[in-house]
């Protein structure tokens, strides 16, 4: 789930890594935030790969590049290992400053979900960061539930979870909904969903994927904003290969 407030200095390279890392973590399909409960079989591969670009009012730009492959283990588990780097450049100083960061993430799926009929997962996993020149540092740790519903065309999600950040000192409950429209637009598929925690102000966000190649290549892009004083925005741009 989210990290929200951006600031300067390392510690908000770190808070900001828990949003676009974190995120990732727990991330669905892309290119939502909010996690899903369909969970890869045994034996098939994914890999996400997107770049992404922070920003916020009386803060510096964050942008980043993130990397993650999917395994299906078996026992209704995926596990994943995510890689990503940040940077951030202060204008008002002249000063760059660059992070690095990995998660391991899991899921496991509780209730199967199929087309007709709703599913439940669990995600869970932990984080480390590490600033240009520093040794990495375990941060960020959760779980997070994750109810989906298919209705004809359209997939509800609906998140519930709890994380918390070491080097933030800071613990927080997670929360998400979303809804998908596939074949929205050909072979486009559209996405919106809301998104937060109980200490921050929410996130709203839009998203697009299209099927490249079904089942195999995918590529999509989103765009959120947050509520608040803040007006953090988000942008995000990948692709997905399933093999």
């Amino acid at each position: 789930m989210p990290r929200i407030n951006v600031r300067t200095g390392l510690r908000s390279i770190a808070l900001a890594a828990c949003f676009v890392l974190g995120s990732t973590a727990v991330m669905a399909s892309r290119p939502l935030t909010t996690e899903d409960a369909g969970v890869i079989d045994a034996g098939d591969v994914e890999l996400e790969s997107y770049y992404h670009r922070q920003t916020a009012h009386d803060a510096p730009a964050l942008s980043g590049f993130h990397v993650r492959p999917n395994l299906g283990i078996g026992l209704r588990t995926q596990l994943g290992i995510g890689v990503d780097t940040l940077r951030q450049y202060d204008e008002a100083s002249a000063t760059r400053r660059s992070s690095g960061e990995y998660a391991i993430a899991a899921k496991t799926g509780l209730k199967e979900l199929t087309d007709d009929s709703y599913g439940i997962a669990l995600a869970y996993g932990v984080d480390r960061t590490r600033a240009a020149g520093e040794r990495f540092r375990y941060d960020n740790a959760y779980i997070n539930s994750a109810l989906s519903v298919p209705l004809g065309q359209w997939l509800l999600h609906a998140n519930l979870g709890w994380q918390r950040s070491r080097l933030a000192e800071t613990r927080a409950t997670t929360w998400a909904l979303a809804a998908e429209r596939t074949q929205a637009l050909g072979p486009i598929d559209l996405a919106v969903e809301m998104f937060g925690t109980d200490h921050d102000p929410a996130w709203l966000q839009v998203g697009a994927r299209w099927v490249v190649k079904e089942e195999r290549l995918f590529v999509d892009a989103s765009y959120g904003v947050q509520t608040g004083s803040s007006r953090a925005r988000l942008l995000t741009v990948g692709c997905k290969l399933a093999f």
